[in-house]
């Protein structure tokens, strides 16, 4: 018996940040996928793994969470986190594990803050509940995965997890512990969508932290930003049901302005944000937590290929996305 799983990554258009403090968000399914398989093994668990953080990362779970790395000393433990942690979280909540070798394959620019640990953890836990012979709603999904990157990072919105698992374009809004949220669905966004990306110098949870700290020196000031990004996304999401897009591009502007206020921008996401506006984008914006990572800009369809060797110029790599995708696609079949 084996299990496959797909899962697309995603996109923040509007909120990033903001979220974790209960403020609303925009993100979108992004057709670049992980892809699992979860297949009957001797002994334990072995964890195996292609293009997530470390090219054939590898671990081998024994009885009582004695784990072992298999090669490169110990950073596969490291690099293969949300696995792992998903895979106790399984274990306290559902049932007790049976062997199995997982392997994990990813399509997913490395580093690139496109929710590649929302995809892993939303894989693992639909994934391997699906093995021990359950039928998860999307919902307990999404509330076990957002668990998952809660214990890794210390601190997690559910916007990562729910976009990679129902799919689409989405507004979400926070409304409880562990993947709780309001979720509206938005319509199609006819612009184009390019995404630049280049290595992230910081991880999500460094940079969070860092935001953290900034607001508790400066409360007013920074909960301020917040709000304001708050009332972005809100209209945003008038602009997007209306068809607004050059409205809609100058809003991501401003998001851009608010997220460089709270330090997480860099000189690499400067050059292609500035690169793809002056290349005819109706207006982009750093995606994700920032530290290096991705970029996004809307774009007139006619202009596409120009943004994009724009911000290849600049020094990023960039690609036109397809966004409002499926969530999450589990198979199990006879091997």
């Amino acid at each position: 018996m084996k299990v496959y799983v797909k899962c697309p990554s995603k996109v923040t258009l509007f909120g990033e940040h903001a979220i974790v403090y209960g403020y609303p968000a925009i993100s979108a399914s992004l057709g670049k996928y992980l892809h699992m398989t979860i297949e009957e093994w001797r002994e334990g668990i072995v964890i195996m793994a292609e293009g997530v953080k470390v090219d054939g990362a590898a671990v081998h779970i024994r009885k009582d969470w004695e784990i072992r790395s298999l090669g490169y000393a110990d950073y596969p433990k490291h690099a293969l986190r949300y696995i792992i942690t998903a895979l106790k979280l399984i274990e306290a909540e559902y049932a007790k594990l049976k062997p199995a070798k997982i392997m994990v394959k990813s399509t997913l620019p490395v580093g690139a803050g496109l929710g590649t640990s929302a995809s892993v953890s939303v894989a693992t836990i639909a994934g391997y509940l699906k093995y021990l012979g359950y039928e998860p709603t999307r919902k307990e999904i999404v509330k076990l995965a957002h668990k998952t990157e809660y214990t890794v990072q210390g601190k997690a919105s559910p916007m990562d997890t729910s976009t990679v698992t129902y799919g689409g374009i989405l507004y979400i809004k926070p409304k409880g512990e562990y993947g709780e949220a309001y979720i509206e669905n938005l319509p199609k966004i006819k612009p184009k969508v390019v995404i630049g990306y280049v290595e992230k110098k910081y991880n999500t949870g460094f940079l969070v932290a860092r935001v953290r700290e900034l607001l508790d020196k400066n409360p007013k000031i920074i909960g301020a930003i917040m709000e304001n990004i708050g009332r972005i996304v809100e209209k945003a999401k008038q602009l997007i049901k209306e068809e607004r897009w050059e409205d809609l591009g100058r809003l991501m502007d401003v998001n851009h302005g608010l997220l460089y206020a709270l330090g997480v921008s860099t000189l690499e996401l400067e050059r292609m944000v500035y690169a793809s506006r002056l290349a005819g984008a109706y207006g982009a914006k750093l995606t994700g937590a920032g530290g290096g990572g991705s970029i996004v800009a809307l774009v007139p369809e006619e202009k596409a290929e120009n943004v994009k060797r724009a911000i290849e110029i600049s020094g990023g790599k960039a690609f036109i996305a397809e966004i409002g995708v499926r969530g999450v696609e589990v198979e199990k079949v006879k091997s």
